[in-house]
C-alpha cells in the first residue's frame, strides 16, 4: 500500500498534476517510435468496462511488459531484509512506510516501436529541486541504436516543461564517461545536492557507484534541430 501523497507547495502541485495529465498518452515521436508515461496504482478494479478502466487494465499490461525489460537489462537486486526485488518494487511504483523501501512516486517512461516495448526508464520527482532516474534500459536487440537517448531525451524535456531543476542519476564507474560525455552529466559534487540526495529519500546505490547530475535548465531539446533549439539559450 502507498502511502497518501503530500505536497511541499503549490509547485510540487503543478508537477504532480502535469504529470498526471501524461500518464496514459501516447506521443509519437517519429519513425514508429512512440514514448508514453505511466504508472501503477493500487486501486481496485470496478468490474465495469469504462474507459477509465479499459485505461488501467491497459496501463497495467505494459507495466509489465516494461518489468520484464528492466529484467533483461539488470541483474536481480534484492533487498536483503525484505527480500524484495528492488528493481520490480520501483517499477510497480510500490510504497511502503519503511522510508528505505518506499518506492512509491515512481512513474515508468516506455518507448515503443510499432506498439513493441523497446525501452524502459523509471523517474520520480522530487519537487522543483530535483528528479532521479535510477534506472534505464534497452532489449537487447535495440541496443546501440540510440533509443535509450531518444527516450532520455523525452523525459529531460518532460522534467523541463514542468520547471524542474536537475536530473540525478547512478553509473557504474565504466559507463561514466559515456554519460558525461554523449549525455551532458556532471558529478554530483556540490555539497548542497549531495545533502538533498540523502533528504529526499532518493535509491541508495553502494559506494562504488557514480552519482551523476544535470542541470535541465542549461540544456536545449536533442531532438530539435539547431534553429529550433535557438530559444533555450
Amino acid at each position: 500500500m502507498n502511502p497518501p501523497v503530500a505536497f511541499c507547495g503549490s509547485s510540487c502541485r503543478k508537477i504532480y498534476e502535469g504529470l498526471h495529465n501524461l500518464l496514459g498518452s501516447q506521443n509519437e515521436l517519429h519513425d514508429g517510435l512512440t514514448w508514453t508515461l505511466l504508472q501503477r496504482t493500487d486501486e481496485p478494479f470496478t468490474g465495469s468496462y469504462g474507459e477509465e478502466e479499459y485505461k488501467r487494465i491497459q496501463c497495467n499490461s505494459k507495466i509489465a511488459v516494461a518489468w520484464l525489460v528492466m529484467n533483461e537489462c539488470f541483474l536481480s537486486t534484492v533487498d536483503r531484509h525484505t527480500r524484495a526485488n528492488i528493481v520490480q518494487s520501483i517499477v510497480y511504483n510500490r510504497g511502503s512506510y519503511v522510508t528505505r523501501i518506499n518506492y512509491s512516486g515512481f512513474y515508468t517512461a516506455i518507448l515503443e516501436k510499432n506498439d513493441e516495448i523497446i525501452s524502459v526508464a523509471s523517474i520520480r520527482v522530487h519537487g522543483k529541486r530535483l528528479a532521479e532516474m535510477p534506472f534505464i534500459g534497452t532489449r537487447g536487440e535495440y541496443r546501440r541504436l540510440g533509443m535509450a537517448y531518444v527516450l532520455e531525451n523525452c523525459i529531460e524535456s518532460t522534467l523541463c516543461s514542468l520547471k524542474v531543476e536537475k536530473l540525478v542519476i547512478p553509473s557504474v564507474s565504466q559507463l561514466t564517461g559515456m554519460w558525461m560525455d554523449k549525455y551532458f552529466f556532471s558529478r554530483v559534487q556540490e555539497e548542497r545536492l549531495v545533502k538533498e540526495l540523502s533528504l529526499y529519500n532518493t535509491v541508495m546505490f553502494p559506494s562504488s557507484v557514480v552519482r551523476l547530475h544535470k542541470n535541465l535548465a542549461m540544456l536545449p531539446d536533442l531532438n530539435l534541430s539547431p534553429q529550433e533549439n535557438e530559444g533555450h539559450f
